[in-house]
């Protein structure tokens, strides 16, 4: 049996919005769809950036962050807007030139990406929350 998670509202704000495999499918899966869905995850830079912009900080549990940590998305309906403008790179997002040629383009995915422990990343995805009477 699946633990239940207390639904609060910083679960529901970093709760993903739409379904990855939903959006995939609307966005038919395109090279910059899978740069900001699945590989954005892995760059380095990016990942360090969002640790600084947090503080080091999980939102989830508002514990440090230094291990066991991992880039939820909040959003999957965005693409690597860079790719779309410059078509020369081909394994991961370039987010360090991104930053300085394109500071919007990198804010943008900054704004729908955080940085959480793994075992937070659980409770945004869980389907089984507990119904917390407020009374």
């Amino acid at each position: 049996m699946k633990k239940r998670v207390v639904q609060t509202e910083i679960i529901k704000k970093y709760s993903a919005k739409n379904r990855k495999k939903d959006i995939g499918t609307i966005h038919k899966y395109s090279k910059e769809w899978r740069l900001f869905a699945h590989r954005l995850g892995k760059q380095f830079f990016f990942r360090q950036f969002k640790l600084m912009q947090q503080n080091f900080i999980c939102p989830i549990c508002e514990k440090i962050l230094i291990h066991n940590k991992i880039l939820h998305h909040i959003d999957y309906d965005h693409v690597c807007y860079r790719f779309l403008d410059n078509h020369n790179f081909s394994k991961k997002p370039e987010c360090d030139k991104c930053q300085i040629q394109t500071p919007l383009y990198f804010h943008i995915c900054c704004e729908k990406t955080v940085l959480v422990h793994h075992h937070c990343h659980g409770k945004l995805h869980s389907k089984f929350f507990l119904n917390v009477d407020k009374t």
